[in-house]
């Protein structure tokens, strides 16, 4: 890893009198390298519905995309790119998925899958290393190629209001606007894109977010890595303004209340105005911004990686919380409000906690004997109608929990059902 990094740095730092400039320069590189060097994917999971049976629509295993039954034994419905529905999987099978013209070689799946058409007919998801956007049948018989971008992508697809136009973000500066009835055969055939691509100034790692304005109408807010926030116009793809922070942004942006959300590489956490691109207020944090906002209740909560977790008024800016909860461990995972009212905090090591959403304070959580997955946990947990919280981690692994039942359970590759049977006991 040291090697990688040194090679992935060395290139850019050149003549030791630029060091000082490179290293603040080298700060979105860093985080491209860590991108680089393991590029399995954070994808979210997602609840879902396939032939009326609840699903979990997952990163799981190695770089695939799986909707997983877990009240089956055999929880596979369906693998993207391996076993189609209905179709059982073989070591020798080398024919391509059900669809497609040639086998898919996925090197990861960064963005929550999206539905798009009038039934939620299709799951889109961009694979990362060829950019590759990929629209696949909700019941897994059968796949379709939306666009070849040719180059990394690390974004959420966006689904436009109508489901049918979406948004793809790349890491070459470009926006593109496909109508996924009638997506284009090339990059180069801009007259097929329902607007030509659009470019911004930096690369795109965070998931773009729809805003509906007065004045611009329907708007793609564009986070990018050289600390541009470009706010597009959906109907053309023409700016309608900018905004620059201090410094990279790797996170999503969330909108409510007539604000867009997020952090950056700056350390500062940002609220404009949808309208105008102003800034409505900004906040300091302990370190990088890399996790999603959650905005929710007129409150918006961030983790930082120094282990902090902050909750602002999301119109004034001003501090819920006395202080910041300490996690102990970085936070790259969004934080979750269950039913129950408590805001679950998992940080990228694996550890469950839980505060209060008004006051900060710990709900549960023993630092003593954590409670935590085995591995890292980057994306952002699911939060199911029954209160169970479903986790993927890095290795594409599933764990279920509850909150305050005071256990995790592994559910998916391999199943704890006693630990499950315990943890529904708890419920009470």
């Amino acid at each position: 890893m040291r090697r990688r990094l040194g090679h992935c740095l060395g290139d850019r730092l050149g003549d030791r009198r630029w060091l000082g400039i490179a290293l603040l320069a080298a700060i979105p590189l860093l985080a491209a390298c860590t991108i680089s060097n393991d590029p399995d994917g954070w994808a979210q999971p997602i609840a879902a519905e396939v032939e009326g049976r609840p699903v979990i629509i997952a990163r799981v295993e190695d770089k695939l995309i799986g909707a997983i039954d877990l009240d089956r034994a055999n929880a596979v419905v369906w693998m993207f790119p391996g076993a189609a529905a209905g179709r059982p999987e073989s070591d020798d099978d080398d024919r391509p998925f059900p669809g497609l013209d040639d086998q898919v070689d996925a090197q990861g799946f960064y963005g929550a899958p999206a539905t798009i058409g009038a039934n939620d007919d299709e799951f889109v998801v961009a694979d990362h290393n060829e950019g590759v956007v990929y629209a696949i049948r909700r019941d897994g018989s059968s796949a379709r190629v939306l666009l070849d971008t040719g180059v990394p992508v690390i974004a959420g697809v966006v689904v436009a209001d109508d489901a049918r136009t979406i948004f793809v973000a790349t890491t070459d500066e470009r926006v593109y606007a496909i109508d996924t009835e009638n997506p284009p055969l090339s990059v180069n055939d801009t007259e097929a894109f329902v607007w030509p691509p659009a470019e911004v100034e930096g690369r795109i790692w965070g998931t773009p977010a729809l805003a509906h304005t007065e004045t611009h109408g329907s708007l793609l807010i564009v986070p990018t890595m050289s600390g541009q926030v470009a706010a597009l116009r959906t109907g053309d793809g023409t700016p309608a303004w900018t905004f620059v922070s201090g410094a990279g942004i790797a996170s999503d942006v969330a909108i409510d209340g007539g604000l867009a959300f997020f952090g950056g590489f700056d350390r500062t956490f940002y609220a404009l105005d949808i309208e105008s691109g102003d800034l409505r207020w900004s906040a300091q944090g302990a370190h990088w911004f890399w996790t999603n906002a959650l905005a929710v209740n007129g409150a918006v909560y961030a983790g930082d990686l120094h282990g902090a977790v902050w909750a602002w008024d999301a119109q004034t800016g001003a501090a819920r919380w006395p202080e910041p909860f300490q996690a102990g461990e970085r936070i790259r995972a969004q934080p979750a409000l269950t039913a129950a009212g408590e805001l679950v905090i998992i940080t990228r090591e694996g550890t469950l906690l839980a505060v209060d959403p008004e006051t900060g304070a710990q709900i549960w959580g023993d630092p003593e004997t954590p409670l935590r997955t085995s591995n890292r946990v980057l994306a952002t947990p699911l939060v199911l109608d029954d209160g169970s919280l479903v986790i993927s981690d890095d290795q594409g692994v599933l764990w279920r929990s509850r909150v305050g039942a005071g256990r995790v359970c592994q559910v998916y590759p391999d199943r704890n059902l006693e630990c499950e049977r315990l943890l529904d006991a708890d419920r009470g």
